[in-house]
């Protein structure tokens, strides 16, 4: 892809509708890698652009405004999850971005849905779990104002380079082994905050046995649908080759839920094995729209995998800098 030279020419690509799903993920993630106030101010005009009709799209929009941890977005990610007729996928990700960026001004809006039982479940849950997080960084630090703008405690992890919805476990000498952590990951009755600290331990942990409990929870559990799907995701991250067989069993389940089959699609083609490319290909006609994108765009990052490309994400290159220079630190 050629190189852009503004940040217009971004907003444009972002904007236009003839610009695949493909090529606009990877713009997105450019604007995150730009992290400047206008980028954020891009992603958020995009995420209120009635036009914009895939969930995907919208849904990337807001996991990397949360990412970015600018509260400048804070406004337009309230509003887009209060907003019941917009899909439950992109109001999860706008709920859990809230929980990212952990302003003191993010709780009222967390509260107001993290209680309703009348309310979808991925979205009650991704406000009970991003409360719980923006609460767990006050006990951390509870002298910061600007939490964003204070790595101190701030959940980054500095393997993976995300701001996660939750902490791993503390490691210690005594620290949960495997096993003891599959155990608490697979506890329905626990509270979803602490199985998600067991699960990223065990993507922490980053070996194949860790990842094989990590697929147990995603093929075993019946309780929530946005605990699965964060496992896909975390499988995304690691990259190993035995969760693919996992995956491809959430992918090819019609009776999933939608946010699990598409985060286990990206993972698939984060791994990008010739075995990968070949059952993302199979789902690219899936009935769920969703997935048929998802697919999409995941071969487009298995053929990034696979090729000498230094970056995934569009790269803003000054007209007066050589490419390499504009590109340093954009790594997605």
């Amino acid at each position: 892809m050629p190189p852009i030279h503004s940040l217009e020419a971004m907003r444009q690509r972002l904007l236009s509708p003839r610009t695949s799903v493909a090529d606009r993920m990877r713009t997105i993630f450019g604007l995150k890698g730009v992290g400047t106030d206008g980028a954020v101010d891009i992603l958020c005009e995009a995420l209120l652009n009635d036009g914009e009709t895939s969930v995907l799209v919208k849904h990337e929009l807001a996991y990397v405004l949360g990412q970015m941890r600018n509260h400048r977005a804070n406004a337009t990610l309230k509003r887009v999850l209060g907003s019941r007729t917009e899909n439950s996928m992109v109001r999860h990700e706008c709920a859990e971005a809230l929980g990212a960026i952990a302003t003191d001004d993010v709780e009222a809006a967390l509260q107001v849905y993290a209680g309703d039982l009348a309310e979808v479940p991925e979205v009650r849950e991704t406000c009970q779990l991003a409360l719980a997080r923006v609460r767990w960084l006050r006990a951390r630090d509870p002298k910061s104002s600007d939490r964003p703008t204070d790595t101190r405690g701030s959940g980054i992890d500095p393997v993976f380079l995300s701001v996660d919805p939750a902490p791993p476990l503390p490691v210690t000498p005594a620290s949960p082994d495997v096993q003891a952590l599959r155990a608490m990951l697979l506890d329905a009755r626990a509270p979803l905050f602490s199985r998600y600290q067991a699960m990223f331990s065990l993507r922490n942990l980053n070996t194949d046995e860790s990842a094989l409990a990590l697929c147990d929870g995603l093929l075993l559990d019946r309780s929530s649908a946005l605990f699965r799907h964060e496992i896909a995701f975390i499988m995304g991250q690691t990259c190993r080759e035995c969760t693919l067989l996992a995956l491809a069993t959430a992918l090819n389940d019609p009776r999933e839920h939608p946010m699990v089959r598409h985060e286990a699609a990206e993972a698939i083609g984060a791994i990008g094995t010739p075995a990968a490319t070949r059952l993302l290909q199979q789902r690219r006609a899936d009935a769920e729209r969703v997935v048929r994108e998802s697919c999409e765009v995941a071969l487009d990052i298995a053929e990034h995998v696979t090729s000498d490309e230094t970056h995934y994400a569009d790269v803003l290159c000054p007209l007066n800098a050589t490419p390499s220079s504009a590109t340093e630190g954009l790594h997605l």
